[in-house]
């Protein structure tokens, strides 16, 4: 990897498009950033993934600034962002010599890059009296890297010429971190936040130790179910987040896998909004309340997929037409399952669903426009006579099935 050697005055004009050249040869993703701003400006800047050949669009010529995305789009490279002195000063001496270390003259070694040996989430430690006192940034956010300018007008630039971030331990970088916004807090005077008290509805943050052989049939299975699911985002798109969480869980998928799952399938099927690694794994943690881990890998004692489960090897549910009470279950799981329990609920005979936060009823043809193309993309076991074996083919939706399944 050839090494970075950044001087600040080759800041505009073609500098910056070299570097940002430089930067994505070695696999950091870069957005453009109007000189002397932090601001990239531009919407979806955090699904942004240019290309080498993309730069030139990007980086025209002229002062302009460069934003390093920070996270799994960049392999995972993190910066620790210390905007309090005393964060900076307690940074020396906790956290572990980096070489990628920059700032400016008004706050000399006030990023610190990692890279991270696995998934960790965005950290940010605020005071009521100081502001800010640092923030760790991972996937979802960028940081303003040389040879930008600042909004002050100073010069952004490396300690070292040619540095690479040092490897850490995410959790480790994560605890420090915490260490020194809650030693901050303590010395203004401020109390750090209460950590949440652990009840038997609460979700652990534990992380779900990563498989010995990561699969990557597994991982590819989970796309496929991914790229199946056909559900409407209503507001932020968290129903939608959560059936992917489940999908992931039932193929068995570790954290780092995932995330990697998920934020693929958001960039071919955007969410409104950007999701935080700490937020996918936390409605992973809460799937795992609400789905069987290994479930889409699982078989019954004749080999065959269970019913409601998908067949592993397309990632498509197997129903039945005639045992209706797994089709329904499987239709509530995958559109109708919340973190906090199910959204469609079946009272006096009526069809209520949670909306607005209030239950509304919902007509039967509404729930069968639903349900005709999800089970026209289902699968059924067939007796083929001449193997005498059970095959799966398409399970072929008709108006009986679709009133079997509302019944």
């Amino acid at each position: 990897m050839e090494p970075l050697v950044i001087c600040p005055a080759e800041g505009g004009a073609l500098g910056i498009l070299h570097w940002a050249q430089r930067y994505t040869r070695r696999g950091w993703s870069v957005v453009p950033i109007s000189h002397q701003s932090k601001n990239p400006g531009i919407k979806g800047w955090q699904q942004m993934r240019l290309s080498e050949a993309d730069l030139p669009q990007h980086f025209p010529g002229g002062p302009q600034n460069i934003g390093l995305l920070t996270g799994e789009p960049s392999g995972w490279v993190v910066d620790v962002d210390l905007d309090h002195p005393r964060a900076i000063q307690l940074a020396d001496e906790l956290l572990p010599p980096t070489p990628a270390v920059f700032g400016r003259p008004g706050k000399m070694r006030s990023h610190r890059l990692y890279r991270v040996t696995g998934p960790v989430a965005t950290t940010k430690k605020k005071s009521k009296s100081a502001g800010m006192i640092l923030e760790l940034r991972s996937t979802g956010c960028q940081t303003v890297i040389p040879p930008s300018t600042h909004e002050s007008g100073e010069p952004i630039a490396w300690e070292t010429d040619g540095a690479e971030p040092a490897t850490a331990d995410p959790d480790a970088i994560r605890v420090i971190v915490e260490k020194i916004g809650n030693t901050v807090l303590t010395e203004l005077g401020e109390k750090a936040a209460p950590k949440l008290r652990k009840d038997r509805r609460s979700c652990p943050m534990q992380p779900h130790p990563p498989q010995a052989a990561p699969s990557a049939d597994r991982v590819e299975r989970c796309r496929k179910a991914l790229r199946r699911m056909r559900m409407t985002d209503h507001k932020d798109g968290s129903a939608r987040l959560f059936a992917a969480a489940c999908r992931c869980v039932e193929h068995d998928l570790a954290d780092n896998e995932a995330l990697t799952c998920i934020r693929t399938y958001a960039r071919e099927q955007p969410f409104p909004r950007e999701w935080s690694d700490g937020e996918i794994l936390q409605r992973l943690r809460q799937a795992e309340h609400r789905c069987v881990r290994g479930e889409a890998l699982q078989a019954d004692a004749m080999g065959l997929a269970r019913l409601g489960a998908r067949d592993p090897d397309t990632g498509r549910l197997v129903l039945s037409p005639r045992r209706t009470l797994p089709t329904a279950e499987a239709f509530v799981r995958q559109f109708h399952m919340h973190p906090d329990g199910r959204t469609l609920l079946s009272y006096a005979g009526l069809l209520l669903e949670w909306r607005d936060n209030r239950y509304v009823e919902v007509e039967d043809e509404t729930l069968r426009q639903r349900l005709h193309p999800w089970l026209h993309d289902a699968l059924r076991y067939v007796y083929n006579k001449a193997t005498g074996e059970m095959e799966l083919a398409d399970f072929e939706a008709n108006p009986g099935t679709v009133k079997g399944a509302l019944e």
